[in-house]
């Protein structure tokens, strides 16, 4: 069938398995759910066609022209692409195990939820295809341009992402365990609830713009808990280099929340309500919001009481100045003059409570202060 021209047939379901198709014209051909296992496809033109569920697994499809094609769950497992031309197809739900697309013309295409175990993507300009969900486990991105792309939920477990070009680039939910990053440029990169652990992340580009956000739950014992700690202080301490103080904080955070899930897991309860107390009141020492947050929450609810039991001349300065007082300092005075409805000792108390409290929240604040610029 060499060289045939079998452009707009209807060839659903068909079995080419092993045949020579060099050079046949398959354009706009319906091709949908056809065996291609193992045939030759060197030079042939399956642009515009319908490939959906096609099997092409093992078959020689080099300079291959792909255009504007459907591949919509098609296998391509070690299939020989080199030279192709992939331009606007759609490879979603693909399977691309093992494919060699180093040397392949891969422009504006639909990656997302492909998988591509070992595949080869390395040192391409990738910006404009779309890879959510993908699954690129052991796969090899390298020296690639992929400014711009969503890796939303992608599997990138012990790929090698080394020395990309990945501005502007978004990962959420992504899973980087073992992922190399060294080199790479990740100005303007957003992680969000990533997976970190074993990630190496040296000799990285970095800016203000690169920001991490969200935590990852993914562990399930406490030995994986430990290694998610070490990847947080892996990338925090990159940030750390650079002086982004913002984003290094933020990672400290998230390392001091494994370091607790991880308590939990090794039974070290006194040590992990310890560090639940440290987050729920300071964010781990790093977050000035809490502390001010608690001290707001105390004042409203003091002055709220103070206004409820108290008279027209119970408090000096009214009871917003008197609970700020009693904050800050102490009581300006004993209360007085209360209403006769609730027990004296109850507002006894609250005067009591907010000033110890107080005096700790602003202890508090100083040791988050201090602490920021030391971790």
């Amino acid at each position: 069938m060499s060289g045939r021209n079998l452009v707009g047939e209807d060839l659903h379901g068909v079995d080419l398995s092993g045949m020579n198709l060099q050079g046949v014209d398959f354009s706009s051909s319906n091709l949908e759910n056809a065996n291609l296992r193992g045939a030759d496809l060197r030079h042939a033109n399956l642009s515009h066609a319908e490939l959906s569920d096609a099997d092409f697994t093992g078959a020689d499809l080099r300079y291959t022209d792909f255009t504007n094609s459907t591949l919509r769950k098609a296998d391509l497992t070690n299939s020989g692409l080199e030279g192709s031309k992939l331009s606007n197809s759609d490879f979603a739900h693909a399977d691309l195990s093992g494919v060699d697309l180093s040397q392949t013309q891969i422009h504006r295409c639909n990656f997302q939820n492909i998988s591509a175990f070992g595949a080869d993507f390395s040192q391409k300009d990738l910006t404009g295809n779309e890879f959510a969900s993908v699954d690129i486990t052991n796969g090899d991105l390298s020296g690639s341009r992929l400014g711009d792309i969503d890796f939303k939920d992608a599997n990138l477990y012990n790929t090698d992402l080394s020395g990309t070009k990945l501005q502007r680039a978004k990962f959420h939910r992504a899973e980087l365990v073992d992922t190399d990053l060294t080199g790479s440029d990740l100005r303007g990169t957003t992680f969000v609830s990533v997976d970190v652990r074993g990630i190496r992340f040296s000799d990285v580009e970095i800016s203000g713009y690169t920001t991490f956000h969200g935590f990852c739950s993914e562990p399930a014992n406490a030995s994986e808990w430990n290694v998610l700690a070490e990847g947080y202080e892996v990338i925090r301490k990159a940030f750390r280099q650079k002086a982004l103080d913002d984003t290094h904080r933020g990672l400290y955070y998230l390392q001091r929340k494994a370091r607790t899930k991880e308590a939990s897991q090794n039974g070290q309860l006194v040590k992990y309500l310890g560090n639940l107390v440290s987050q729920g009141l300071t964010g781990y020492g790093v977050r000035v919001s809490y502390v001010l947050i608690w001290t707001a929450l105390l004042l409203l609810i003091s002055t709220f009481w103070y206004s409820i039991v108290g008279t027209a001349d119970s408090w000096t300065g009214g009871s917003l100045f008197y609970s700020v007082s009693t904050l800050v300092t102490s009581a300006p005075h004993p209360p007085r003059n209360l209403v006769t409805w609730v027990p004296r000792q109850y507002t006894e108390f609250v005067v009591l409570f907010e000033t110890y409290v107080g005096t700790l929240l602003i202890v508090l604040l100083g040791y988050v202060l201090g602490n920021r610029d030391t971790i």
